[in-house]
C-alpha cells in the first residue's frame, strides 16, 4: 500500500518520518480505597457493594454519616485497579443522589475489618461471614 506524500514536505526540506518520544510515563496508583460522598440515606452497604461489584474485588466497606441528608462510604478494594475503575463512576447515581468518588491515600482499615481476615504464611485468607455449627 502506498501513501502519497504532501509535496510541501519535500519543498520545505522536512523529513516526513514519524518522531516518537519515549519520555511519557504511566502513573500507576497504589491507592486501594475510594471515598464515596453524597450517598443517599436510603442506600445500604449492600447497595454500595453491588454498585462497585464490577470495579473489582471489595475487601471492606465502611459507612459513616456525612450530613443530615447523606452518608459517606470508604470502599477498599483488594487491588488498586479496583479503586482506579471505581473513580470512573464519579457523578453516577446511587439510589436518588449523584455521588462523588475520590481516591483516599493512607486510609487505615478500622479494627473490625480485620475480624474476617486471617493471615496464613504471609497471605491473606478471607473467612466466610457465615459460621457453621456442629
Amino acid at each position: 500500500m502506498e501513501v502519497p506524500l504532501d509535496k510541501d514536505y519535500l519543498r520545505m526540506g522536512v523529513d516526513p518520518q514519524l518522531n516518537i518520544s519515549s519520555s511519557w510515563t504511566i502513573d500507576v496508583s497504589d491507592v486501594r480505597t475510594v471515598k464515596v460522598s453524597n450517598i443517599s440515606l436510603a442506600s445500604s452497604e449492600t447497595d454500595i457493594r453491588e454498585f462497585f461489584s464490577f470495579s473489582g474485588d471489595i475487601e471492606y466497606v465502611e459507612m459513616r454519616s456525612e450530613s443530615e441528608g447523606s452518608q459517606v462510604a470508604y470502599v477498599t478494594f483488594k487491588y488498586s485497579q479496583g479503586a482506579d475503575t471505581a473513580m470512573l463512576l464519579s457523578g453516577a447515581t446511587i439510589a436518588d443522589l449523584s455521588v462523588t468518588i475520590t481516591p483516599v491515600e493512607d486510609y487505615q482499615l478500622p479494627p473490625e475489618a480485620y475480624k474476617h481476615i486471617l493471615v496464613i504464611s504471609g497471605n491473606p485468607f478471607y473467612l466466610s461471614i457465615f459460621s457453621f455449627c456442629c
